[in-house]
């Protein structure tokens, strides 16, 4: 289930592609449309299904959640800054135990598309 912090980035991201959409459109010499749909919606004709997926988990998503919920937060402060994690622990946050079953349920739902994962991200192929 994703965090309250994180369906208000999704959200944002979804506003900042909408306001690109004129632009986008007055360059194109065919018509596009987006809509969300359902996993399982029939998908028309001619038409692109195109899936956007956020990573899992990462060990510094779980840090910032709990950063965040302890009642001293400033509201501002960060847990990977270089003032509170002088070591770089979270310059290349790994996967955690949940966000590689979340992968593992998006693989359950993708099961057309092969995944090669990497250390910095996760490529798939038809």
């Amino acid at each position: 289930m994703a965090h309250h912090s994180e369906k208000k980035e999704v959200e944002e991201n979804m506003a900042l592609l909408q306001s690109c959409k004129p632009t986008v459109l007055s360059s194109m010499t065919r018509s596009i449309r987006c809509e969300k749909v359902s996993d399982d919606a029939e998908i028309p004709a001619g038409s692109t299904l195109v899936y956007f997926i956020r990573h899992g988990e990462g060990t510094h998503n779980k840090a910032q959640r709990e950063w965040r919920e302890n009642p001293e937060w400033d509201g501002k402060s960060e847990p990977y800054t270089i003032d509170t994690d002088p070591e770089y622990g979270y310059v290349d946050a790994e996967l955690n135990e949940t966000g590689k079953g979340q992968v593992a349920s998006l693989l359950a739902i993708c099961c057309y598309l092969t995944f090669t994962f990497s250390r910095h991200n996760i490529e798939s192929r038809h």
